[in-house]
């Protein structure tokens, strides 16, 4: 029914953060000065290091980006808030298990293979690899078992008919209160 409806796309395959030594945040962008929602984002659009834009109803945006370091990460915060003119910008790390694999040009050539097509059969994969089919089947398995690749569905919002989004924000007056939440 979800495929039906266009609600779910298909799948996207994600490479662990820590593997290329980055982590990612989420920013929360709220009560930008009216109509300058899209001319934000034409901005934000332009910035390295970019993952995501998810444009809310009424006033407020959400940008999951990748970063460094601490001071990397407030500096792109800040630039968010002023590229945006948001009265109000929240952000939260989005955490990834720790991950020290390192990619070898066979794994890369199978990931290149899933970043078109996630569900390619793994003899098909074999064939644009050259490799064999157990071989594939050996690394993408050794890959998520070291969490060094995910899997995620992609989604259209719009696509729901009567069904309003929601996402479920949680603020913390203590910064140390939510960490091993």
């Amino acid at each position: 029914a979800f495929f039906n409806s266009g609600f779910l796309q298909g799948w996207s395959v994600y490479v662990n953060p820590h593997v290329i030594h980055q982590y990612v945040a989420q920013v929360r962008l709220d009560r930008l000065p009216p109509s300058s929602k899209d001319d934000a984002i034409r901005e934000i659009e332009l910035l390295d290091d970019i993952w995501f834009i998810s444009k809310h109803f009424g006033d407020a945006l959400t940008v999951g980006l990748y970063y460094a370091d601490e001071l990397s990460l407030r500096k792109r915060v800040e630039l968010l808030g002023r590229i945006t003119g948001a009265q109000r910008v929240d952000h939260g790390r989005i955490p990834y298990p720790p991950c020290r694999y390192s990619f070898t040009r066979y794994d890369l050539a199978i990931l290149k293979a899933l970043l078109d097509v996630p569900s390619l059969p793994y003899a098909l994969i074999a064939q644009q690899t050259h490799l064999s089919s157990r071989t594939v089947r050996r690394r993408l398995d050794r890959m998520i078992r070291e969490h060094a690749l995910f899997v995620a569905p992609r989604v259209d919002m719009r696509a729901l008919k009567g069904v309003i989004p929601a996402q479920l924000l949680v603020f913390y007056s203590d910064s140390e209160a939510g960490r091993d939440t």
